[in-house]
């Protein structure tokens, strides 16, 4: 996922990299397993498939903040309302630093 990251951050933002790799060195990413596929499958009922298994391995872990450019995930308010994730946009996020 850190790839696919870096990469849309590169095509999309790159004046935010400075700024994401700073956040990276102060608050390295946690490694997770992946999720199971009867936890990917409960999303998947309310999200695209290949977003499902992001969403299973975000909701296992509780972060404070899902950060993503994807519509799917802020677009649905039935997916923030059940994962109790608050979904927000690399641009919220950078905003949110500093």
């Amino acid at each position: 996922m850190l790839e696919e990251v870096v990469r849309t951050l590169k095509e999309k933002l790159s004046e935010v990299l400075p700024v994401f790799k700073k956040l990276l060195v102060n608050a390295p990413p946690e490694i997770v397993r992946n999720p199971l596929s009867s936890e990917v499958a409960t999303w998947a009922k309310l999200i695209h498939p290949d977003d499902a298994a992001i969403l299973a391995a975000a909701t296992a872990i509780k972060p404070d903040y899902l950060v993503t450019g994807d519509k799917h995930f802020y677009a649905n308010p039935e997916i923030a309302e059940k994962s109790g994730l608050k979904n927000i946009t690399p641009a919220e996020f950078v905003r949110l630093l500093k």
